[in-house]
């Protein structure tokens, strides 16, 4: 079962890419600067924006963090929320599951100028991030609340769409 659910949670991951997940970011890139990628999975979107040749010196600041205050569920059920706060709690360890948001201040607050914010809302599929979810929560969760994201995932209704908030930046001089 545990391979079965890193085999899915890779799944999610590899498809993910410049052109979907940084859309917002592609305008500003020209060839010769340098990108500074601190991401979270596996890679696939730093591989994607080096086979654009995105490399050298005077680079952008570029945010993408997704936003939970603007997600959509359904069938939005008390325990399938109950479900999804026990695995943002987790999941963000003290972090800011609402960081989408809050990208222009950050900017702001780190000396970037020319900050440009934009939304997008990226749908997921419930048959891959319920098992997802599960499988990083184990652990953490309770029987109830597992079979609730499983059972989520298997139900044909099921739909998950989360907002990002996105920031491009400059460096203020």
């Amino acid at each position: 079962m545990e391979e079965k659910v890193q085999q899915q949670i890779s799944n999610v991951l590899a498809r993910r890419s410049a052109s979907a997940q940084a859309n917002f970011l592609l305008p500003h890139l020209k060839v010769g600067i340098a990108v500074l990628d601190c991401g979270c999975g596996p890679g696939t979107i730093t591989c994607d924006l080096a086979r654009k040749r995105v490399l050298a010196p005077g680079g952008i600041l570029a945010l993408r963090s997704p936003d939970w205050g603007g997600i959509l569920i359904a069938p939005r059920t008390p325990a399938l929320l109950a479900a999804i706060g026990t695995f943002l709690s987790v999941h963000y360890n003290n972090g800011d599951a609402f960081a989408g948001s809050n990208g222009p201040g950050l900017a702001n607050m780190g000396g970037f100028s020319d900050i440009v914010f934009s939304a997008s809302v990226e749908r997921e599929h419930p048959a891959e991030l319920g098992p997802f979810a599960a499988g990083k929560l184990t652990a953490s969760l309770c029987a109830a609340e597992i079979a609730c994201l499983l059972t989520w995932a298997n139900d044909p209704k099921a739909l998950f769409a989360q907002t990002w908030g996105e920031v491009v930046a400059r460096r203020a001089d």
